[in-house]
């Protein structure tokens, strides 16, 4: 969060999550739009995006609900930050846990849910730094 380890540089890693926004390049060197990743709840249909990505949001989520608590997400953030490290990925992550009504979140406890996916990047990291 804030500053990106060492170990995200090309040629390793980033993330993603249900509600997460992967912003992509368009043809070319072209102007970078934002691909809103709701809906997308499969890793094969995740990892194709991780070549495009500029900026990525992160948060937990399952079918019908934009946002899941972390325990509850059917989002692999393991293999979503491996499908970023493979594609040379080396931008931000964005933690992206929300508290809204119109969300259904009002009931998620946005800094539980930002500890939850960090933990889960720090212990990804841990696990693929080079060397291991």
């Amino acid at each position: 969060v804030g500053k990106r380890p060492s170990s995200l540089s090309p040629p390793s890693c980033a993330s993603l999550s249900c509600s997460p926004t992967l912003c992509c390049a368009t043809a070319g060197n072209g102007p970078k739009d934002p691909l809103d990743q709701d809906g997308y709840y499969r890793q094969d249909e995740i990892d194709p995006l991780c070549a495009h990505a500029v900026h990525v949001h992160l948060r937990q989520a399952r079918p019908g609900a934009l946002q899941a608590k972390f325990g509850e997400g059917v989002l692999n953030f393991p293999a979503l930050f491996g499908a970023l490290r493979d594609a040379g990925y080396a931008g931000a992550l964005t933690l992206e846990a929300v508290h809204q009504a119109y969300m259904n979140t009002l009931g998620d406890d946005v800094m539980t849910e930002t500890i939850a996916l960090r933990d889960a990047f720090n212990a990804w990291n841990g696990d693929n730094r080079e060397g291991r």
